[in-house]
């Protein structure tokens, strides 16, 4: 009913409710219904103003089900988003943390949030292309958040068109966070979005031997012990075979750090498990699952044993 009008009335063409994929339900189901809205490709949009709509729900076991949707139409494109991005473990004051936080050293560049962050909004409600109406990209929004004064670690969009978006923020040394928002009409919508520090680093490369028909992988691992978290570091961080043929034993040790302040807890034992090729021995008993308190170190040691001669190996 257009403007809370009375009545009963067609829904008009730009407004339609997308069939579910289940029409039947248990008792105590439930489904969501999606309503979708499209107002490009109309030669006379429908004036802006408030739109009620009614959504009825019939079965043939119980009463009719009504509910009321609001759709507001306007031609403002005022409306905007303002995005704060903080560090998960300095986006507040580590002195409230129930630890000793004297060894934390609190980066700057994190006290009050994360600057240099490329956050990309992307209309997330337009539907695929309808070969008989016009059809454009959904549009795409991208900035960075600021760096110094009272707005580090913040980022505003303005003037864009109320909808849904998909949110895309990435930042160095942090997980990339994805999610989706929604912009109403004539707002400003607010957030603030914690990322997950990257508090290890593992980087690679391959070297070729001149030579021998042989490569030498390199990994090297960076951590960052300025957080409050268990930092776990495993060296070495790769293991490189040598020929096996059956019977040949080949012992590994490893050495699993924690260097953070707080205890890893539920750590998984990387002790291999036995294949085809080679039946693996702990030479450490550990369980499947330990915790590694904090600035302590664990020894690991296991040997393979090969039982098929390894691809490549000189074996008779």
């Amino acid at each position: 009913a257009p403007g809370g009008s009375s009545g009963y009335q067609p829904p008009p063409s730009w407004i339609r409710l997308v069939q579910p994929s289940r029409t039947e339900l248990a008792q105590g189901e439930s489904i969501s219904v999606q309503v979708n809205t499209r107002l490009d490709g109309f030669a006379s949009p429908p004036p802006p103003g408030k739109y009620y709509f009614d959504v009825i729900a019939r079965s043939n076991e119980a009463p009719l089900s009504r509910a009321t949707l609001e759709v507001t139409l306007t031609e403002d494109a005022n409306s905007s988003f303002s995005l704060h991005v903080i560090n998960i473990y300095f986006g507040f004051d580590a002195t409230a943390l129930q630890i000793d936080t004297s060894g934390i050293e609190v980066p700057a560049e994190y006290i009050n949030g994360v600057a240099g962050a490329r956050v990309t909004l992307q209309r997330d409600d337009v539907e695929a292309p309808d070969p008989n109406v016009a059809w454009a990209p959904p549009e795409v929004y991208t900035a960075v958040t600021t760096d110094g004064g009272v707005d580090h670690g913040k980022v505003n969009f303005s003037a864009i068109p109320a909808g849904r978006y998909r949110i895309t923020v990435r930042a160095p040394k942090h997980e990339t966070y994805s999610g989706t928002i929604r912009v109403r009409p004539e707002q400003t919508e607010y957030e603030q979005i914690a990322l997950n520090f990257g508090a290890v680093t593992v980087e690679w490369d391959v070297r070729e031997i001149t030579i021998e028909d042989r490569y030498d992988v390199r990994i090297e691992t960076t951590f960052d012990t300025r957080v409050p978290a268990p930092v776990v570091v495993i060296t070495p961080a790769a293991i490189s075979l040598p020929a096996m043929c059956p019977g040949d034993v080949y012992e590994v040790e490893l050495l699993i750090e924690n260097k953070g302040i707080l205890s890893a807890l539920d750590f998984r034992n990387p002790i291999p498990k036995s294949d085809a090729y080679l039946r693996v021995e702990p030479i450490t008993e550990l369980p499947d699952y330990f915790d590694i308190p904090a600035q302590q170190t664990i020894r690991v040691a296991y040997r393979y044993i090969c039982l098929k001669p390894l691809p490549n190996s000189p074996c008779e």
